[in-house]
């Protein structure tokens, strides 16, 4: 919205001259706020802001040595130690400019595998105690397969587990998975 040059003349004048605040004239000109900041910025005047302090502002050293040796407080915890002090402001509020103050966790690196439905299925092997064949005891071992973002899975069962066998279950699972894992992962 564009304002004419006689009311952008006004609020420099009633600004200026007066020594009116922005919103003593916002109210007497029934403009917007931000209509008389962007008349001011026109003309190269940029009022000063006003910013207050918080109320949380007396107690960050007390708050940042308290997280410093307990990072873990509850806020709600630490809201009241405040409040016996002297802070007065509500929890929820107090709850929000917290997390200025709360030490962070250091990030960790991961990498994301992106596959597409069924193109990816997992390998790996379990031990189901023992089994007695003829006088002997062998371990039990399981073979499972099963393909990501389905309910599909192959499970094998086997009286040992030895390394020649992982290529032999590995094709039976892809042959009964109808071959539509492109990727195989072995955990």
């Amino acid at each position: 919205m564009t304002i004419s040059r006689e009311l952008e003349a006004e609020i420099l004048r009633l600004y200026h001259a007066e020594g009116w605040r922005i919103g003593t004239v916002c109210r007497q000109l029934r403009v917007h706020r931000t209509t008389v900041r962007r008349a001011l910025g026109k003309a190269g005047v940029a009022p000063p802001m006003q910013v207050r302090p918080s109320m949380i502002e007396p107690f960050v050293p007390f708050i940042a040595e308290t997280l410093s040796r307990y990072p873990t407080l509850r806020a709600s915890r630490l809201h009241r130690m405040v409040r016996e002090r002297g802070y007065r402001g509500s929890a929820d509020h107090f709850r929000h400019l917290l997390v200025r103050y709360r030490p962070r966790a250091p990030t960790e690196a991961y990498l994301r595998l992106r596959t597409l439905a069924g193109k990816q299925s997992q390998v790996g092997w379990a031990h189901f105690g023992s089994i007695t064949i003829g006088r002997a005891q062998r371990p039990l071992m399981a073979f499972v397969m099963v393909l990501s973002y389905f309910a599909a899975s192959v499970r094998t069962l086997l009286p040992e587990r030895y390394h020649g066998q992982l290529p032999g279950c590995s094709r039976a699972g892809l042959w009964l998975l109808r071959g539509r894992a492109t990727r195989v992962s072995v955990r």
